[in-house]
């Protein structure tokens, strides 16, 4: 455990939070990890590693602000040019890992953003027909770059026909 920490700290954008420079994914395994960290060391350190990394994707553009969920990554390093795709991988993580960042942390800002994200998955990815959540939602940039007055006018992008037993495990 040990030698992983100081492998991912050494891989800790301070500037921005996150790992690595860019593109920039969330990585909420990592996240997870440090939120980990944090509880069972108390050390400061964690905790300023785990509130910049979630400020940052919270405040950036990596999250989508009009109909919720996250992107997959972000081309800049500071959260910014979005790949426009959604997966429900990373998004049931990020949900997870805010609703727990939210209990630790004291901050409701997180449970908010860890209910929308949920919101959108039930929203946006279940297919109440199958039973079960669809793999990810269209990388259509077309669509995603649109004003939100512009976007109820358009069709919404559809989700991957596939519906993965190993994600919805994880949903559950």
């Amino acid at each position: 455990v040990d030698s992983v920490a100081r492998v991912t700290a050494g891989a800790y954008d301070a500037i921005n939070g996150g790992f690595g420079t860019e593109p920039k994914f969330p990585s909420p395994q990592i996240v997870q990890f440090i939120g980990h960290l944090a509880r069972t060391t108390g050390e400061d350190f964690y905790f300023s590693m785990l509130r910049k990394t979630l400020d940052g994707m919270n405040t950036g553009e990596l999250q989508d602000r009009e109909e919720g969920g996250f992107y997959r990554h972000c081309a800049g390093a500071v959260w910014t040019e979005p790949q426009y795709e959604k997966l429900l991988e990373d998004n049931l993580g990020l949900a997870q890992v805010y609703l727990d960042a939210a209990f630790l942390l004291d901050n409701d800002d997180y449970h908010q953003t860890a209910a929308r994200t949920i919101d959108y998955l039930l929203e946006h990815l279940f297919d109440a027909d199958v039973p079960g959540f669809r793999g990810s939602q269209g990388a259509h940039s077309d669509y995603f770059s649109l004003s939100p007055d512009q976007r109820t006018a358009d069709a919404r992008p559809e989700s991957d026909p596939s519906c993965y037993a190993s994600n919805n495990g994880l949903a559950v």
